[in-house]
């Protein structure tokens, strides 16, 4: 039994940290998101969980773009894919006019939306 109440104990220690790290992951996250979003070119940003919006700034239809967020990066997990480039880190979706680029930062994805021209790793490299 003292096996199991040690286990138990060090569940319960860990469950009261969770939220505490839980509110500052949130914190740097939409630090990270507003920080994109008031790049020089930046039209939106935000930060999804399982197609769920977490942050946002700038302007879009943020709904849409995290229910295509969560395809892409689902499409990204195929296991065939997975196998042949290892876990999807980026996504990249370019249209004539916009582009959408996710960052894939587990449990997250971060979408960034931009003029199809921008440059984005020269407005994100300051």
């Amino acid at each position: 039994m003292q096996w199991l109440e040690q286990h138990v104990e060090t569940l319960r220690l860990l469950a009261a940290e969770l939220p505490v790290r839980a509110q500052h992951c949130r914190g740097v996250l939409g630090d990270l998101v507003r920080e994109i979003g008031a790049r020089q070119g930046v039209q939106a940003c935000f930060a999804c969980h399982d197609g769920l919006l977490v942050e946002t700034a700038g302007t879009a239809d943020f709904e849409a773009l995290a229910a295509m967020s969560q395809r892409l990066v689902e499409a990204g997990s195929q296991p065939a894919l997975h196998h042949m480039l290892g876990p999807a880190r980026q996504a990249l979706l370019s249209g004539t006019t916009q582009k959408l680029a996710l960052l894939i930062i587990e449990p997250f994805a971060v979408g960034v939306l931009a003029g199809a021209q921008l440059r984005l790793a020269q407005a994100l490299a300051r």
